[in-house]
């Protein structure tokens, strides 16, 4: 009798599993259907937390987010493959505080690139007699970023915001290229030689540091829907210190400028 009112309070209260207990006299097709009543109804209460942890994630955000934000861009940097891109951007700006803003973005570019290079070496034979790379590129490249960005309002009144900031931000790069590579070597054969490669590599943690400037203005196309453009300067880690065919392959440090132009709606009132 203790041991089945024992069992009962357990389906009762379902927060506890079904035990190894075995009654003496009992079934054991029933306990077997108990454990599973047990399990369907501990994974309906484990989705309902997961559920309800959500809910509140996104109420939270509600009441301490102050913006969400889309915008196009155009970036450019002295490097080939990422030269004159387009992509977008995903920003969550979090509650001013003291004319201060925090967010956080992503972003993601592609680049169809073809263009030509060339590369000498010079450690064959001497200067007199170099030999000669030139290369043939075709390659379809990705950049995603992560960013977290610090902002200070320097004008902030009912028709327009201006300010400044800083933005630290983490990179991943993926390259797929088509090479069409020809060797030439004047000395002492007038050597040529010609070779095509298809390449897929990436490159990972890559670190950058942008300065920028923002302009905002309020409720352009409807209340709390604002307007905004930003310019980026910075620089990102790129390359290796690594010496390839007489020459440094990528540098270490790229100059980066990007320009982006979106919307930002505001969450509430100020």
């Amino acid at each position: 009798m203790i041991c089945n009112l024992f069992f009962t309070f357990v389906l009762k209260n379902r927060t506890l599993l079904y035990s190894t207990y075995t009654s003496k006299n009992g079934n054991k097709a029933q306990q077997s259907s108990a454990y599973k009543r047990v399990t369907s109804n501990h994974k309906r209460q484990t989705k309902l937390r997961n559920l309800l942890t959500i809910l509140f994630a996104i109420s939270y955000c509600s009441l301490t987010g102050q913006s969400f934000e889309l915008s196009g861009l155009f970036t450019t940097t002295e490097i080939n493959d990422f030269k004159n891109t387009f992509g977008y951007d995903l920003g969550y700006n979090f509650k001013n505080f003291n004319k201060n803003r925090i967010s956080i973005n992503f972003s993601h570019c592609i680049k169809n690139a073809s263009y030509d290079d060339i590369k000498v070496d010079e450690s064959s034979h001497g200067p007199q007699f170099p030999d000669y790379y030139f290369y043939k590129i075709n390659s379809d490249n990705q950049r995603f970023g992560f960013h977290f960005s610090f902002y200070h309002s320097l004008i902030d009144n009912d028709f327009s915001k201006l300010g400044i900031g800083s933005k630290l931000s983490y990179y991943y790069f993926i390259f797929h290229k088509e090479t069409e590579l020809t060797y030439y070597r004047p000395f002492p054969d007038n050597f040529i030689q010609q070779t095509e490669s298809e390449s897929i590599f990436d490159r990972k943690n890559k670190i950058g540091l942008d300065f920028f400037i923002e302009f905002e203005i309020n409720s352009v196309v409807a209340e709390r829907l604002n307007l905004f453009s930003r310019i980026n300067t910075g620089l990102i880690t790129y390359g290796t210190f690594a010496h390839e065919m007489g020459g440094w392959d990528y540098p270490w440090l790229t100059k980066w400028l990007t320009i982006n132009l979106g919307l930002r709606y505001d969450f509430k009132h100020e």
